[in-house]
């Protein structure tokens, strides 16, 4: 069977990293990944020492409860590492001691398991690395310290003629399962709220604690990934409607205008662009031309009146502002503000 999963290669992955450091011993070690009883049975003929993994339990991370179907599952692993005496000539003593002390020293020294998981691709179309977005990982290696009960069940459920064997107890996580169907992640912000003096304002009627005076919308990025914003404001805008201020105004068929309230820096030039998806099927867009009158969104400055013109019932707009250079043309590269959104009743 070609086909892997992110546990197999993660298993594998533990297994190549003792093996290469038992290669450099003179005694030698194969590392298996088998039951303890199947183990026994390739012991008596081997002609080497085995080392081996014996992966008793899996057990959620315990985080990432808010996980998706579409995004990596990650588990522990839990695992018995046991020294299984071969048939070489003259074996010393102490073999199995030797044996499993290098194995925790390897672990000790190199806690994070140095492979780096997933690695590359098998080429099989089911091969979870064939996904771009899988994630490169490692695994660390925790000591656990198991009761005799709990090491006594593992051992007497082996059956066969497999004798209780001194073992160490490993962790190693986390694991994340790779879906094959991955979620697109969610774009970077593009802009961020900035108020240097937020609780310098008594809470207001509503409960809630308005902008300090300082408060301004700062973009994070240009419009072209990778490119800082060419200007380090943005406009905030919010509809004005009766009194209160909104994102969702109510708008009827006999509105000539809409009541916008424009924050950012004063003085500066900014475009409101009212996007229409007609009731008829069409869409249409109109723009026009404002100055910023103040730097707070709930400042009676900073409204301006909006014209609609020809409207009907059904008619759903969307306006968002953007920032004008001296030719009164949107800047370039210039993200746009949050938007308003509103259908006509």
């Amino acid at each position: 069977m070609e086909t892997v999963s992110s546990l197999s290669v993660a298993v594998r992955g533990i297994a190549a990293f003792l093996q290469g450091r038992f290669g450099a011993t003179l005694e030698p070690v194969t590392v298996s990944l088998l039951s303890p009883e199947a183990v026994r049975r390739n012991a008596e003929t081997s002609d080497t020492h085995i080392l081996n993994l014996f992966f008793y339990r899996l057990s959620p991370s315990g985080f990432h409860a808010g996980a998706t179907a579409e995004e990596p599952n990650f588990i522990r692993l839990h695992a018995l590492l046991t020294p299984f005496v071969g048939t070489p000539e003259d074996p010393h003593e102490d073999i199995a001691f030797r044996i499993l002390g290098l194995a925790i020293r390897y672990l000790s020294e190199q806690p994070v398991v140095p492979t780096i998981l997933p690695g590359a691709s098998s080429g099989v179309a089911s091969d979870f690395r064939e996904v771009p977005a899988f994630t490169e990982y490692q695994l660390q290696a925790v000591m656990q310290s198991l009761t005799m009960e709990e090491l006594n069940h593992i051992w007497t459920t082996q059956g066969g003629e497999t004798a209780y064997r001194l073992s160490a107890a490993y962790e190693f996580a986390l694991v994340p399962i790779e879906p094959l169907a991955r979620r697109t992640p969610a774009a970077p912000a593009r802009a961020a709220i900035l108020d240097l003096a937020p609780y310098t304002h008594a809470i207001g009627a509503n409960g809630m604690v308005s902008f300090g005076d300082d408060a301004h919308a700062v973009p994070l990025a240009g419009e072209t990934a990778g490119t800082p914003p060419p200007a380090g404001w943005l406009p905030v805008i919010l509809a004005d409607d009766d009194g209160t201020l909104t994102t969702q105004p109510s708008v009827t068929d006999d509105a000539a205008s809409l009541n916008v309230a424009i924050a950012g820096l004063p003085g500066a030039r900014v475009q409101l662009e009212l996007a229409w998806n007609r009731a008829s099927g069409g869409s249409d867009t109109q723009a026009q031309a404002f100055d910023v009158g103040a730097a707070r969104i709930d400042d009676p400055d900073a409204i301006v009146v909006l014209p609609l013109g020809t409207i009907e019932a059904g008619d759903a707009a969307l306006v968002r502002a953007s920032i004008l250079d001296d030719t009164d043309q949107p800047l370039a590269g210039q993200p746009v503000s949050n938007s308003i959104s509103f259908t006509v009743s």
